[in-house]
């Protein structure tokens, strides 16, 4: 089974859309946007 695949693919995606989203709140409040 590739379950430890799928979690850790998962895991990242998780990761990474709060980061994006950390990212972008974070230009949208200096007003780069």
């Amino acid at each position: 089974m590739e379950t430890n695949l799928i979690i850790l693919i998962a895991f990242a995606l998780i990761v990474l859309a709060m980061i994006v989203r950390l990212w972008v709140l974070d230009m949208s409040h200096n007003g780069k946007l």
